[in-house]
């Protein structure tokens, strides 16, 4: 079943091959990646145009409704933290964490740590994109190589974000051998059952008679 649904592959490799799943490897991916990603962004109420639209939120151009619905942000726009939260979430599962998937390779993106995912795809979140000298750090299997590279992006854009990449790459190490600090995120956890893939799993799930531990 798990294979007909459309799951990014770092979501159902925590389920796919166990009798009795834990939630918890999912939902701390999913909580790591959007508290790295408010640590940076910050929120807003209100629009604010940045580069090439018109954001609000965590810097997003979109706002996520309760329904699911999906809109452009505009000049009347406002956002609760709420609202924002719902948005991320979306488009981390939907949009980001696939792209550096896609950029590093599905099985090497779902063998990484939580915090891993996180670094990479708060990097593909800030670019639109996982830049091809992270991708290939990363595939090499090493972690050093991989915050070299990622610290590295610092000096693009004439090193506005080499604070931002500084700690990504510290971050990537944060859950290894590698050490590293953690930046401290700006705002709680995410309720994982609001997430559209953790709701997916849960039904496959109960269609299997499985209890989550």
């Amino acid at each position: 079943v798990l294979q007909q649904m459309d799951l990014p592959k770092w979501v159902a490799e925590q389920f796919a091959a166990l009798d009795s799943p834990d939630l918890t490897a999912v939902v701390t991916t999913l909580n790591q990646i959007t508290g790295l990603i408010k640590s940076f962004e910050g929120f807003r109420e209100t629009p604010y145009w940045d580069v090439n639209a018109l954001r609000t939120g965590y810097g997003s151009d979109t706002v996520t409704l309760p329904d699911g619905t999906v809109q452009n942000v505009g000049e009347g726009t406002r956002v609760s933290q709420e609202d924002a939260d719902r948005d991320l979430q979306r488009r981390v599962s939907t949009e980001f964490a696939p792209i550096a998937a896609r950029a590093v390779g599905e099985d090497v993106f779902a063998s990484l740590l939580p915090n891993q995912k996180a670094a990479l795809t708060s990097i593909a979140y800030n670019y639109g994109e996982l830049p091809s000298s992270v991708a290939e750090a990363v595939r090499s299997g090493d972690p050093q190589a991989a915050a070299a590279a990622i610290a590295a992006l610092g000096s693009h854009n004439n090193g506005i974000n080499a604070g931002r990449r500084s700690k990504e790459a510290a971050f990537y190490l944060s859950g290894s051998t590698g050490g590293g600090t953690a930046p401290a995120a700006s705002a709680g956890p995410v309720d994982p059952m609001s997430d559209p893939y953790v709701q997916q799993l849960m039904a496959v799930m109960s269609m299997r008679g499985i209890t989550p531990e």
